[in-house]
């Protein structure tokens, strides 16, 4: 994280396309105050009896939408991985850690919900084909040709392969 920090410490882009199909996207990179010294009450935490307990050292560290982050866990486990997380839901993991995240952003531009991807190849061995099946995944694999005309989902995805974490 101290890396992230030197190196970024927090960066917002939104974006939106002109005509049909619309796209959209965002990328919300706190900075390290806000990841550690936000209160996150009420919005990653409420408290309530049966949520886990875990949650309260949750640290969201791209907010891209107002119910849904990406973030870690800052707790004794010194857990690197990040986790996809809709507040009110259960964190998924996604396989990668800070550095890993921040290198597969451009391949993404941060499209809406693009995560998803990263929650499918989290999922899968990594020697295994991938074929986006959700249909946030297959939305994104579909869209970003247009956007980016260089984009290759196969790159994409050995890049992940090469930052993801040991399991």
């Amino acid at each position: 994280m101290l890396d992230y920090g030197r190196r970024c410490n927090g960066f917002n882009l939104t974006w939106q396309t002109n005509g049909q199909p619309s796209y959209n996207g965002a990328i919300n990179l706190l900075p390290l105050t806000k990841i550690y010294g936000g209160d996150w009450a009420g919005t990653v935490y409420h408290g309530t009896p049966d949520e886990d307990p875990r949650r309260r050292c949750f640290k969201p560290v791209d907010l891209f939408a107002p119910d849904t982050c990406v973030g870690l866990y800052h707790d004794e486990r010194a857990d690197p991985q990040l986790y996809y997380y809709e507040f009110g839901e259960e964190p998924y993991p996604l396989g990668l850690d800070v550095q890993g995240y921040y290198q597969l952003l451009p391949y993404s531009l941060g499209f809406f919900h693009w995560q998803h991807v990263l929650l499918e190849l989290a999922a899968l061995a990594p020697e295994a084909p991938y074929t986006p099946y959700d249909g946030t995944a297959r939305r994104f694999a579909q869209a970003m040709p247009t956007l980016l005309p260089d984009f290759d989902l196969a790159a994409m995805v050995a890049a992940y392969q090469r930052v993801r974490l040991p399991r």
